[in-house]
């Protein structure tokens, strides 16, 4: 090898030694230029860097159109239903999944709009119960009106008749007076039925609960009504193991109750037939017991007696009147109170409805558990004369 070469190659080779740590070097006569490895790697660090932001900006680009405007959207229509209570649906295009947040926004909407729909109707069916029962309340007292003034008429010629100011040699005056007495009352019953269940049905009916004498409260309406099922000759009977049981009751809503089961017994009960009435202490409750050996009920009837309007004859035939309206007032009392009552039947056999009322008591300011009772003779031959009124 030439020496020439040899000098010039380990020129360059000291060169390179001695520049290597630098990245660029170019003398001033323009005779010498070099490039270490790192010169390099910053040539691409810049291309990759100016690629990234690149990347990055067409990235954003479409994240904002197919997901911050949807959103953006959405949100502008959730805010816009919310301000004006609109309950509707929202229609979103895409992405996927912002698709499947709207269905699942639309479906919970449909399900509120169902629930306004129900609100609304249950709103519209409370403010019609509410007129009814003031309608019925309003009718009561036109009804009673003129009913007093027919009353006060019968009175008055019943008066005449006794002292001979009309002559009734046959019967007939005195007789047309009764019939005319007892329609009154049946449109008492009716009425007074009729509101009863409008207050019941809209949670107007109250009841007032006191301490008082269960025992006395049951015996005594028995006794009031024994003289009027004799005349139909038919027997009740009255029994019970205790003289006194101290109970939490509406004494006027038992009175109801009695009255009510005491006259269906007495209705479908044939002469020479017998009714029943007990009272039993069974610890935490009073049982109750109104049983004939009359008609009975049917089978498939004794699941619905309770229920408004039901009979067990609804033919136009039938033997006895009434109106269908009277259990469900009786089975609704008795819930008020806690209690609970069921019916045993066997057609051609009789009946025995069972009333089961808990055993309570109420703080009163003064022992009134002790002077209660009822009302006075006279005030239960009148309510006997109501209730008993549809009996032929």
């Amino acid at each position: 090898m030439d020496i020439r070469n040899i000098k010039v190659i380990t020129k360059k080779i000291r060169f390179k030694v001695f520049f290597s740590h630098l990245t660029v070097l170019v003398s001033l006569s323009g005779l010498y230029f070099f490039m270490n490895e790192e010169y390099t790697i910053c040539e691409y660090k810049e291309i990759m860097i100016a690629l990234t932001l690149f990347i990055v900006v067409i990235l954003w680009i479409y994240f904002e159109r197919k997901i911050v405007y949807p959103i953006i959207a959405f949100e502008k229509q959730i805010t816009f239903m919310g301000k004006n209570n609109i309950i509707g649906k929202i229609y979103i295009d895409e992405p996927f999944e912002i698709v499947n947040l709207a269905k699942v926004f639309n479906e919970m909407s449909s399900k509120l709009e169902k629930k306004a729909r129900e609100i609304a109707y249950l709103e519209d069916k409370l403010e019609h119960d509410k007129i009814r029962t003031e309608f019925f309340i309003n009718l009561s007292h036109e009804i009673r009106t003129p009913l007093n003034v027919i009353f006060s008429t019968i009175q008055l010629f019943e008066l005449y008749v006794k002292k001979g100011t009309f002559k009734d040699k046959d019967g007939k005056i005195a007789g047309s007076l009764n019939a005319v007495k007892q329609n009154c009352y049946r449109l008492i019953k009716l009425t007074n039925n009729m509101i009863d269940m409008a207050k019941l049905e809209t949670n107007y009916y109250k009841i007032n609960l006191k301490n008082v004498n269960i025992i006395n409260i049951v015996r005594d309406i028995t006794k009031s009504a024994a003289e009027y099922i004799a005349k139909k000759g038919k027997v009740i009977i009255f029994k019970t193991d205790l003289d006194e049981k101290i109970i939490a009751c509406d004494t006027e809503s038992i009175e109801k109750i009695i009255l009510n089961l005491l006259s269906n017994a007495a209705k479908f009960t044939n002469a020479g037939g017998e009714i029943h009435v007990s009272v039993i202490d069974m610890g935490d409750f009073v049982s109750i017991s109104v049983k004939d050996n009359g008609v009975g009920i049917p089978e498939n009837k004794l699941d619905k007696i309770f229920e408004r309007f039901i009979q067990v004859d609804r033919s136009l035939t039938r033997q006895h009147e009434g109106s269908g309206i009277g259990l469900f007032i009786v089975n609704s009392l008795v819930k008020m109170h806690g209690g609970k009552i069921c019916v045993k039947s066997k057609p051609g056999e009789g009946s025995e409805f069972l009333v089961k009322l808990p055993v309570t008591l109420v703080q009163e300011e003064e022992k009134e558990n002790e002077t209660v009772n009822c009302n006075s003779c006279k005030g239960y031959m009148y309510k006997v004369a109501i209730e008993f009124s549809d009996i032929y």
